[in-house]
């Protein structure tokens, strides 16, 4: 100890900062060969050691000493860890030795570690409630490596970064890797188009790929296209095959993959807005008579009395929940927020973005008893936590959507039109039947919304369509009232039609089906 009191200019032993190192050098009962080290690294030269005066700093209990390097080299070097690589090392040591319950890595939030019998699973979740996503699993008797710990850190930024963006992050490639799939070329957005579509859905695509973006026009590169070159090259070009619906077709398909293309976090895509609002022709509907809810109800009945019990649900959630024919089919019950009383619709699914869609306290009611009744069949394919996957799964195919549901509408359809033709009714009372379609059920509900006193802007949100800013700005849009006024609208049908009500309630007490 002398020998550091010597080494120490000026020997100011009386000073306070010297006594506090002496003492914690005390504590630490250093040996011989540890003491000369000290020593050693104590020889400064008289530059090094006013910048040391300067930089170290003492707290109240001594602690901490932050010693500056020597510039002179020793016989035994220090090899000293920076904070990340001493972070890295211990995230290293805990995922290697980890045994037992699942637990969040301390210092990323989101990502945490399980084991199982054969494998170390990192998953992830972006709030309490949410499903577990599996990024990576190793073997139990794998080594982690340096290189394993950066990749687990590196996907936990990519993580962080996609949620505080307020993007999709459910992309394993991208997570694990941060590399991106480009498309580059009207090829490669109809090919990556094709990729996700149905059998029957990837043919039209390819029909109209042939006809409009084959050869060099598929070669285009999207990116150097605005709205007027698209509309030369694509929409107005002369094709001797061109079909009356093809411009159409051609505008839905090229948005669509689009919207798609920038919605996946594996994807990146540089395209311009390439068709104008409105820019697709439609039929006037103006003069269309809106289908009554008397029309409704009865494809309603008729749908559980025929033993058509997915479609009768299926006819009553899109009445209640005001979502798109196509849409509801794929309805999982992941999106399905009956204590939050909305329903989610996800981009690729919507016309208008992401969007969250009210429902009435009678379909959570309705849902509730269909989830129970779905987790207590066997049949029904699960997810984590034995939670069934599918509202609308085929019976033939598991885990797939079913798509009979059409097929049923139109049993159901014949056999009312039989049902009132036997009993004489109208021309007028056929035609409501023979021209109800699903996809007008939305007609319905607009009409239905504003017979229970709702606003331009809630009408409109309940819809899942876009309010325009002074009904934003000044309306009440808010999930809890449009889930009221919602309320509103299935007790005025309940009221209008008292056989609704005794069906709605039948389906609570799990006394159909």
């Amino acid at each position: 100890m002398d020998a550091i009191v010597k080494s120490v200019p000026d020997g100011h032993i009386e000073n306070q900062k010297i006594r506090a190192v002496k003492k914690l050098i005390l504590t630490l009962k250093l040996s011989q060969s540890e003491m000369d080290q000290l020593v050693a690294e104590l020889v400064l030269d008289e530059s090094d050691l006013v910048q040391l005066n300067e930089t170290v700093t003492l707290g109240n209990d001594f602690n901490v000493v932050n010693i500056a390097a020597s510039k002179k080299k020793l016989g035994s070097p220090v090899i000293t860890l920076l904070p990340q690589e001493e972070s890295n090392s211990t995230l290293k040591e805990f995922i290697q030795t980890f045994e037992g319950q699942p637990k969040v890595l301390k210092g990323y939030p989101g990502m945490s570690i399980k084991v199982s019998r054969k494998e170390k699973t990192i998953q992830l979740r972006d709030g309490g409630d949410a499903q577990y996503f599996k990024l990576i699993s190793y073997p139990l008797e794998h080594q982690f490596t340096n290189e394993d710990i950066k990749t687990i850190i590196d996907a936990h930024k990519r993580f962080v970064g996609r949620r505080k963006a307020g993007m999709p992050w459910r992309e394993r490639g991208y997570l694990l890797s941060g590399s991106y799939r480009e498309l580059i070329t009207f090829h490669d957005l109809f090919e990556f188009y094709k990729e996700s579509a149905s059998k029957k859905r990837a043919r039209a695509i390819s029909r109209i790929q042939t006809r409009y973006f084959s050869g060099q026009w598929g070669e285009k590169i999207m990116a150097n296209y605005s709205i007027a070159t698209f509309r030369i090259d694509y929409l107005d070009r002369y094709v001797s095959s061109r079909c009356k619906s093809d411009r159409n077709e051609i505008i839905k398909m090229v948005k669509a993959a689009i919207n798609i293309a920038k919605a996946d976090v594996s994807i990146r895509i540089n395209v311009q807005e390439l068709v104008l609002k409105g820019e697709r022709s439609r039929a006037d509907k103006s003069d269309k008579t809106i289908p009554e809810m008397s029309t409704l109800a009865q494809f309603i009945i008729e749908a559980y009395e025929s033993g058509c019990e997915s479609l009768g649900l299926k006819l009553i959630s899109q009445f209640m929940a005001s979502t798109r024919e196509a849409n509801t089919n794929k309805w999982r019950w992941s999106r399905v927020k009956l204590d939050d009383l909305y329903i989610e619709v996800p981009t690729p699914e919507s016309k208008t973005g992401f969007r969250r869609h009210p429902i009435p306290k009678r379909l959570v009611n309705i849902l509730s008893a269909e989830k129970s009744k779905q987790q207590r069949d066997m049949s029904v394919t699960k997810g984590r936590n034995s939670e069934p996957l599918l509202m609308f799964e085929s019976p033939y195919n598991r885990g797939k959507v079913d798509t009979t549901l059409n097929k049923q509408f139109n049993d159901v359809k014949a056999s009312l039109l039989a049902k009132k033709e036997f009993e004489g009714a109208t021309k007028e009372d056929l035609k409501s039947i023979s021209s109800f379609t699903q996809h007008r059920i939305r007609d319905l509900v607009e009409q239905a919304l504003l017979d229970v006193a709702a606003s331009e802007g809630q009408k409109e949100k309940c819809l899942g369509r876009l309010p325009s800013e002074q009904a934003e700005s000044y309306g009440n849009l808010s999930i809890e009232k449009l889930s009221e006024l919602k309320d509103r609208m299935v007790e005025k049908a309940e009221l209008e039609y008292p056989e609704l009500k005794v069906l709605f309630q039948r389906l609570i007490d799990k006394k159909v089906g």
